[in-house]
């Protein structure tokens, strides 16, 4: 009985591993083929193991197949322990690579998954650094577009950018102000698309737009711009251009000062200029004509004689000197063309000298004049490039100031150097006074003199450096003197 039992025992393990088996069947994708030997391996297993049962009851002998019978011992032992485990051997040779072979395989995946992971986690975090980097580069940015917009909208002067010849992109809220409009808005409105309208003259924007095709930068024009109100506004316009990759000169920006203001004033001192001319000129032609007619009586002799002479000299120096002060005007303007022209100069300095006499002996000052380290006589001449006017005004101004500064009873000298330049220096006793020697060649410069103007000095030298050379001033409180050195191109072409 005990025998029974186990036998029962067992075929229900194998039923339950049978079972499984089918339970599981439909999980196994790899090795079909072996699995399904392993099936019928155990299935046959579960065969012989009921079949072995029955040998335990010989009343079932009858039946042949079953009881204990040759044929239940073959049916047993053959068909099913033997050909189960057969069948269990193939399918398990023929399912046990596929097994190890999902095995590297999982194994590759779990390896891949891994790398993967790390691969998206090191990625991320480069991820994570470039979103940081851009908000970092995106944050900078807006603060440059503010701080360019802050300076584009607030600055002074008028900005505009566009295409060279074509559209405008921009211009800044001070632009349109300039030209009488409330905003960018209300001029483009009134330009109707066309931005030539606020050009007064339509052949300036064309030369300007030349030029910007052309250069890198083009700066200093002056132009005329029309105001809302019908008038016309003096800009001064300043560009820089951007160029495309073929080197075409595309982009502009450009910069707009209004300077009406400066014109005017200088349309009006050139009107009160040319008004003063042909008033002083006038009356002063006129002296210099009596004093021409009169000088034609030989019946006039002595002082009186010398009396007209003086004064049609000094009237013909008021004339020369009239028409010089529209070339110092140019000069501050710096339109004034040098044309120098081939000239003695030491008659120019005799000429200075015997006009400043007169001033000289008041004080009791004598000029003393050297040319080299010699004094010169009356018939040495020093050939140089220049203009006589300028040079005698240059002369003159600095000789009175160092015949009114010096001491009472001292000399002033004039010591001239000849070579490639002319160096003039002129010395005179007594130092500059301290509140303008940094300020004495500025215009309205004086001190301590009774109608002093400031302005000799100063002409002397604009006038040195329009001619291409210089005026420098050296004093000394410890020897009491002054220098004033003037350096004058001299080399004949």
């Amino acid at each position: 009985m005990f025998d029974i039992v186990l036998e029962l025992l067992r075929a229900l393990v194998l039923l339950g591993i049978l079972i499984f088996i089918l339970y599981v069947d439909k999980g196994i994708e790899h090795g079909r083929r072996g699995w399904l030997f392993i099936k019928l391996g155990f299935l046959l297993i579960l065969f012989g193991a009921f079949v072995d049962i029955t040998d335990n009851f010989p009343s079932l002998n009858v039946a042949i197949v079953i009881g204990d019978t040759p044929i239940q011992a073959f049916l047993e032992k053959v068909v099913g322990y033997l050909g189960g485990f057969a069948l269990l051997a193939v399918g398990f040779w023929l399912w046990l690579p596929s097994v190890q072979k999902m095995g590297r395989v999982q194994h590759d995946l779990d390896e891949n998954r891994r790398t993967f992971e790390e691969d998206v986690m090191r990625r991320t975090v480069v991820l994570e650094q470039e979103v940081e980097n851009r908000r970092t580069v995106e944050a900078a940015l807006r603060q440059a577009e503010e701080r360019r917009k802050l300076l584009y909208e607030n600055a002074p002067i008028g900005i505009a950018h566009g295409l060279i010849g074509g559209s405008l992109v921009e211009r800044n809220e001070e632009f349109p102000r300039m030209l009488g409009y409330e905003s960018s808005q209300e001029l483009a409105q009134a330009a109707h698309g066309d931005n030539r309208f606020i050009w007064h003259n339509k052949q300036a924007l064309q030369e300007v737009i030349a030029l910007l095709r052309t250069e890198d930068r083009v700066t200093g024009i002056e132009v005329q711009l029309n105001h809302k109100d019908g008038s016309i506004v003096w800009v001064r316009l300043d560009f820089t251009t951007l160029e495309d990759e073929e080197g075409t000169k595309y982009y502009f920006y450009g910069f707009a000062v209004d300077i009406t203001d400066r014109k005017l004033a200088e349309q009006l001192k050139e009107d009160v200029d040319r008004i003063v001319k042909h008033d002083l000129k006038s009356p002063v032609i006129g002296v210099v004509n009596a004093c021409m007619v009169a000088l034609m009586d030989d019946s006039i002799q002595g002082e009186t004689r010398e009396l007209f002479e003086v004064i049609q000299q000094k009237g013909r120096k008021v004339l020369s000197l009239i028409g010089l002060s529209l070339t110092l005007y140019k000069m501050e303007a710096g339109t004034y063309e040098y044309n120098p022209e081939k000239l003695d100069f030491m008659g120019v300095v005799r000429k200075v000298s015997e006009d400043q006499s007169r001033t000289a002996q008041n004080k009791n000052v004598t000029v003393q004049v050297l040319l080299d380290g010699i004094t010169p006589d009356e018939s040495a001449s020093l050939s140089i490039m220049g203009n006589g006017l300028l040079f005698e005004s240059l002369l003159a101004n600095l000789l009175t100031n160092a015949i009114e500064a010096s001491h009472p009873d001292k000399p002033v000298s004039i010591d001239i150097r000849s070579g490639d330049e002319v160096t003039i220096a002129i010395t005179n006793t007594g130092a500059v006074p301290e509140d303008v020697r940094d300020t004495l060649f500025e215009k309205y410069a004086t001190s301590g003199k009774y109608l002093g103007t400031g302005l000799g000095a100063y002409s002397a030298s604009l006038t040195a450096k329009a001619v291409g050379g210089s005026v420098a001033m050296e004093t000394s409180d410890e020897n009491d003197n002054t220098t004033i050195t003037v350096r004058l191109p001299g080399k004949l072409p």
